[in-house]
């Protein structure tokens, strides 16, 4: 053999030395990768869904992961969870000291809803999902589900399928998008009880970092929304819901955004909607704290109320603001408007205090104004669904007669176009325009501490804003 002949030999047996023994580790590997993960996010989600590993068999070339799905919206009767189960076929590739490997999801159904899902989706799959998973732990996924068409005798199915990708670095960012084209369930019974959703969207990026909270961005998106009830088709257009969460110089904020562009009633468009809301002034250690003992008791069977206050104590201690910033409703050719700002001041000790204690630690203000016009269309709509129409000038009859008695009783300001209120509280007693609601015995509430405090909205307010 020439010296061409033996380094080739040499190199083959070094290549093939390194693809076994990476091969090898590969296998070796995942077990334990699969037991991290699965750990992590038992230890970590705030949701009644848990994972378990119920085998792990490993091979040269392939092994086998056979996990567990379960749902207990009730821990006191765990024998009524719901149970999914299914496996994993993890592929160590060709040449895994490049770091792939291949991983397909295989779901087991219940054999109650087997024959079902077998006729909706005509023998395919319902759901795929096809992984890889490099040396260094990141995770790219494709999830897709097919076209389904579905008749019964009572109800009609039709679902254009689901695309998605979701990809798992191993600093443990999550980056996720879900999309879904159209979705109808109609009622075949009756005419109205059907629900289409066109252009469903969710995704996001998180990451949970040492920290163990869910910071980052969400967003779910709708194009259109339709629903058909009382007689009446009812929609919704370019819908989105978004939320930020992030932690700065070790505190802890979170912004969400609701926004509706047009509400339908038929073909005609009748309103919108927007909100923002605020979360903030929280330690990111205290949030975490509270986030851990939540995971935990959520699946207690009946935690009390001690049990609750003991897992808000860290941030209770530290207290928290939350700031609704705009709300406003154009609804019927009327207008409501709203905002608000809640600030929990600092209390110690929360689970030995009682709930009227620390409920005077809350201080609340908020302002708000509505049209006639939206009471009345309001009024009108529900008269409808209960089957009792009645006509616009009714409708504005019975809007006059239900806010003058709020109106004589100072709860309320009449305005050009309709009206409007400040709320308040503060050391557990709530007020609207100034006067206290409720109990008052033993309190001062001169008419002067009233005007005070609603001259004390308007300057939070104007802060907040």
């Amino acid at each position: 053999m020439n010296k061409t002949g033996a380094m080739a030999g040499v190199v083959l047996v070094v290549v093939g030395t390194g693809w076994a023994g990476s091969t090898w580790y590969s296998s070796q590997h995942m077990e334990s990768y699969y037991r991290e993960n699965i750990q992590r996010f038992n230890a970590t989600t705030l949701s009644p869904v848990t994972i378990k590993l119920t085998s792990f068999k490993s091979g040269f070339l392939q092994s086998r992961a056979n996990w567990e799905v379960s749902l207990t919206l009730d821990p006191c009767q765990p024998d009524s969870s719901m149970v999914l189960t299914g496996y994993d076929e993890i592929y160590n590739g060709f040449i895994p000291s490049l770091g792939w490997v291949s991983i397909d999801t295989h779901v087991i159904w219940p054999d109650s809803v087997e024959a079902q899902i077998r006729e909706v989706f005509k023998g395919q799959q319902p759901l795929t999902m096809h992984s890889r998973v490099n040396l260094l732990g990141s995770v790219n996924t494709r999830i897709s589900s097919p076209a389904a068409q579905w008749q019964g005798k009572t109800v009609q199915l039709n679902w254009q399928g689901m695309q998605g990708s979701l990809k798992v670095a191993s600093n443990h960012k999550v980056k996720f998008d879900l999309k879904a084209p159209k979705l109808l369930v109609k009622n075949l019974a009756s005419n109205s009880g059907s629900l289409a959703l066109d252009g469903l969207r969710y995704e996001g990026e998180q990451k949970s970092g040492e920290s163990r909270l869910p910071l980052g961005r969400t967003a779910f998106s709708l194009d259109s929304l339709q629903a058909n009830f009382a007689q009446q088709q009812w929609g919704l257009h370019d819908v989105s819901f978004s939320n930020n969460s992030q932690v700065n110089k070790g505190v802890l904020s979170a912004e969400a955004r609701y926004n509706i562009k047009k509400i339908l009633l038929g073909q005609q468009d009748i309103g919108n909607f927007k909100a923002n809301l605020m979360l903030g002034h929280i330690p990111a250690q205290a949030a975490q704290q509270s986030y851990v003992a939540f995971n935990r008791l959520q699946r207690q069977c009946n935690p009390s109320a001690t049990d609750f206050l003991k897992a808000l104590e860290p941030i209770l201690q530290h207290g928290f603001q939350v700031n609704l910033s705009q709300a406003d409703l154009s609804l019927f050719k009327g207008k409501a408007q709203a905002n608000a700002l809640i600030v929990m001041q600092p209390i110690t000790a929360a689970a030995q205090q009682s709930p009227q204690h620390i409920l005077q630690n809350v201080m609340a203000n908020g302002k708000l104004q509505v049209s006639d016009q939206l009471l009345s269309g309001f009024f009108e709509q529900v008269s409808h669904l209960k089957g009792q129409p009645i006509s616009p000038a009714e409708a504005g009859q019975t809007v006059h007669m239900l806010m003058q008695g709020m109106l004589q009783q100072g709860y309320f300001t009449k305005t050009a176009t309709g009206y409007q209120t400040t709320f308040a509280l503060s050391d557990g007693q709530p007020s609207m325009n100034g006067k206290p609601l409720g109990n008052t015995a033993g309190r001062d509430l001169s008419a002067n501490a009233a005007i005070d405090d609603a001259h004390q909205t308007d300057k939070i307010l104007s802060a907040a804003e």
